[in-house]
Order: C-alpha cells, then structure tokens, then sequence
C-alpha cells in the first residue's frame, strides 16, 4: 500500500509538473498575435512565481534542472581554463552543482553562488555535504537587481537563454558593472546554428522554455548583438564534447 501509495504521488506529480510546464504551448499562438508570454496568459503569474506558490512542482522542475548538469558540463574543463581565475560567481546557479564542479577540479578557486533565496537555501546542504563550503560562499540577490563583484570570472549557465532580449539585456549589464580589469563572461547554453536540423526533442523543449518565459535559443550572431548591446565583446563560442551546451566567452569592451 506504501508502495502504491509513493509511485501514485509521483505520477500525480509528474502529470501536474508537466500539465503546467507544456501546458501553455497551446497558448502559443496567443503569444505571437499579441507579445504576451504563453505561460502568464494561461496561469496568470509568471513561471517563477507560479512555481514558489506550488512547492512540489518547483521541487520537480529544479531536480530536473540539477539532475541534468553532470551530463552537460562534464567536459567544460577541456574547453575553458579556470587555472588563472581565483574568484568565480556562477550567476543564477541554483543549487551549486556546476560551480561545485568547477570548484573540485580548480583547487585554488574561490566561488561564489548568487541566486534568489528559495535556491541559495536549497544550496546550503548540498554545499555543506561537498566538503567545499570554505571556499564557497552563498549570496542571496536577483540578477535583475544587481550581481557580487570582485570575481575573474562570471558565469551564467542557462541564464540568457530563458529571458527575452530586454531581460537578458539587464542581466548582462549588470554583470558588465560588476566586472572589472581583465574579468571574463562565460556564457553556458545551446547555440542555434542556421541550417542544422534541430532534434523534434530539441525543439519542443525550445517552444516550452518560449511558452514558459519568452526565452530563446539564439544563433552566435544574435548573441554577439546582445552582448554588444551590454558593453562586451564576443571572444569565442565552442560546443561542448559532452552535449549540445556551447561556452561563450565575453570580455568587457
């Protein structure tokens, strides 16, 4: 009964977790005619905040979110070299997996996790259970506001890529006024390259994240003009062996 009892909640929730998240695709429509996102005209709050009022959702959609990280940034260290940073800020980084990571394969490095209260408290044990909490400090903020400074480099790992222009716009400003001297922008998210057939998979989590939160996947050209428009200058864009994730790095200008 237990049993039953356990695989019938979880199958509840999966079929509410994505009743809500794919739901509003059929909302798309509306969202072309009239600029309104697809997820806010059907729920009547943004993602964000629909997902702090259903704490079982949310819950599923960030163990969805850090379940995936392993895979997709395995190899990030054969693409970008950490060994001259000392100070790194992953921007919105949820629960710490990635900049732990990073944090175990660079000794020397100091981190810093920065992202809204209800992820920085789900950080805390994981963090602590790492064995890293000295060199990794938490900060609670909104990128939209204002980001930690003082670091080498600033990451932001499927940040941009959820926001319409003039919201990632804010973000990469703001990271522009934290930044300083020879500090670096590493940008972690799929790039659309023009020509190349896009998996029907790929593609329907690409309508969602847009039905979710009017986010994107853009091409390289498309992310040099956003960053140009923040004050930065695109320095390389390389796919990652392990996924379809690309590191973009960016200085300031």
């Amino acid at each position: 009964c237990l049993l039953r009892s356990s695989c019938t909640t979880i199958a509840d929730e999966a079929g509410q977790f994505f009743d809500s998240v794919y739901g509003p695709l059929a909302a798309l429509l509306h969202m072309v005619k009239t600029g309104d996102t697809a997820f806010d005209h059907v729920h009547g709050v943004d993602f964000y905040k629909y997902l702090a009022h259903n704490p079982a959702l949310e819950a599923c959609f960030y163990r969805i979110m850090t379940s995936s990280v392993a895979f997709r940034y395995a190899t990030l260290s054969s693409i970008y070299d950490f060994s001259s940073a000392n100070r790194v800020v992953d921007v919105g980084g949820g629960e710490g997996t990635l900049l732990l990571q990073i944090l175990r394969e660079n000794s020397r490095i100091k981190g810093v996790l920065f992202d809204v209260a209800g992820a920085i408290d789900r950080a805390q044990q994981t963090v602590e259970a790492s064995g890293l909490s000295h060199r990794c400090k938490l900060i609670t903020g909104d990128f939209f506001d204002s980001i930690p400074s003082g670091a080498d480099v600033y990451i932001l790992a499927q940040i941009l890529n959820n926001w319409r222009d003039d919201r990632a716009l804010r973000i990469l400003v703001n990271c522009k006024e934290a930044m300083s001297g020879n500090a670096r922008l590493l940008i972690l998210e799929p790039v659309h390259i023009p020509g190349i057939p896009v998996p029907p998979s790929r593609a329907l989590i690409s309508l969602a994240v847009m039905a979710q939160r009017g986010g994107r996947t853009r091409t390289a050209a498309q992310l040099g003009d956003l960053l140009d428009g923040a004050g930065f200058r695109l320095e390389d864009i390389h796919q990652l062996p392990s996924s379809t994730t690309h590191a973009i790095t960016a200085s300031l200008c």
